[in-house]
């Protein structure tokens, strides 16, 4: 078994039909380049795209303590975009959680921020009751 990503076709399709618009786009709007297209926006949402992560600071936490991994969020193609990179969403439960490695999903706010969505952090099972 690989290391690559794997999609379903439907959403293998998606994502190409949404690649293949981006180059009718106006160049404020555009993902840089090496950033794979996940959603075209709506309504002011910002774009969402995939990133290379890797753990550059932080702890797992326990049932205790949210964990607070940071990371370094670079294009798939490997350009740094920013180091130092919190989740920009609360994780969902207090429980050890093993950093993620690979591929994630990051988007820019309204104030041009990068966010990180996810970076494919798993949480341990030995906290669940």
């Amino acid at each position: 078994m690989g290391d690559g990503v794997r999609f379903s076709r439907r959403a293998a399709g998606r994502i190409a039909e949404a690649t293949r618009r981006v180059e009718g786009m106006p160049p404020q709007v555009r993902p840089a380049a090496g950033m794979g297209m996940a959603r075209e926006p709506r309504g002011g949402q910002a774009w969402l795209f995939v990133v290379k992560v890797a753990k550059d600071g932080g702890s797992d936490g326990s049932n205790a303590v949210e964990a607070s991994w940071t990371y370094t969020v670079s294009t798939v193609t490997g350009e740094v975009m920013q180091t130092g990179v919190a989740m920009a969403v609360p994780r969902i439960v207090m429980a050890k959680v093993t950093a993620g490695s690979g591929y994630g999903l990051a988007f820019y706010d309204e104030d041009g921020n990068l966010k990180l969505l996810d970076a494919g952090e798993r949480y341990g099972q030995s906290n669940c009751s």
